[in-house]
């Protein structure tokens, strides 16, 4: 049809304008001034992006790692950055305080606003996320896991956490604790802890029947509210609990929300949070955390 140019068929049978209604040749590869990229390959994985005027360029895939897509190439192009260094300034997500650690393909965790340290641990990067891996030896009473190693904060300040974290492969005779509390260390091995002061989720395979429940201890007695949701092994949970006054509220994966009135003796102390698990027989246990979020007034 007049106007409209000629057209051929490639090896593959797409038809290809080969000129204008003109006359006019069409480029091929078709350049960006004809509506094309100028580009004949793709590779999977690869952003196509402005490197100059009329120019687009591939950007290849960076597979050595967790990475974020920055302007911090020649003349601000994109670039892929490793997170821990392009980083310079990391916005404040409340306008409360707040702190988190998160678990970034290393073997320990990346810390913001709050030191921590961890014990028998591994880094662990598969389908679901990256993680943190905790492993108590095959003793009763061993202990792994992450804790806050200055205090934070009093449970006066209102805290929230959020915690994503794994169990493993069997929950049978440990003991998990994801809490705020005023312990110096790792939590001992008893489910009974009324000589701390904290709140937070226990599950204890022989005292919680299968579910994880609140915790709250004000030095003298430890309560332990309605359970929120059942434990199950090798499965993931987001566990939230927060203070409004003295009024606990735990929540698993967003769902129903149980709360607990804490002693009020709890108040006026400082606080640090344990995500731990203490193994109450022979073997060895198992406890993956992804990140921990605080939050505080």
């Amino acid at each position: 049809m007049a106007g409209e140019g000629f057209y051929i068929l490639d090896a593959a049978g797409n038809r290809k304008l080969t000129s204008f209604g003109s006359g006019a040749s069409l480029p091929d590869p078709v350049t960006v001034a004809h509506g094309g990229t100028g580009l004949t390959t793709v590779a999977q994985g690869d952003l196509l992006y402005g490197s100059a005027a009329g120019v687009i360029s591939r950007l290849a895939k960076d597979a050595a790692g967790v990475r974020i897509l920055t302007n911090l190439g020649p003349s601000h192009d994109p670039i892929w950055s490793d997170p821990l260094t392009a980083i310079g300034c990391i916005p404040r997500p409340t306008s409360r305080k707040s702190g988190w650690h998160e678990s970034l393909a290393a073997a320990a965790f990346t810390n913001v606003a709050l030191a921590s340290t961890v014990s028998n641990n591994a880094n662990v990067v598969d389908a679901t996320s990256c993680w943190i891996r905790f492993t108590t030896g095959a003793v009763s009473g061993n202990q792994a896991g992450h804790r806050t190693t200055a205090d934070i904060m009093w449970l006066d300040h209102l805290p929230m956490i959020e915690v994503v974290l794994r169990t493993g492969v069997s929950i049978a005779s440990c003991t998990i604790w994801i809490c705020l509390n005023n312990a110096a260390a790792l939590i001992s091995n008893n489910a009974d802890q009324h000589l701390l002061k904290g709140i937070g989720f226990r599950f204890d395979s022989a005292a919680d029947a299968g579910m994880w429940v609140p915790w709250a201890s004000d030095g003298t007695t430890q309560q332990i509210g309605t359970a929120v949701a059942a434990i199950a092994a090798a499965t993931v949970y987001t566990l939230k609990f927060w203070l409004t006054g003295t009024t606990l509220h735990c929540t698993v994966n967003n769902g129903t929300e149980q709360t607990l009135t804490i002693g009020a003796a709890a108040l006026a102390t400082l606080m640090r949070l344990n995500a731990q698990i203490t193994t109450t027989a022979a073997g060895a246990k198992i406890l993956d955390v992804a990140s921990i979020y605080h939050e505080w007034n």
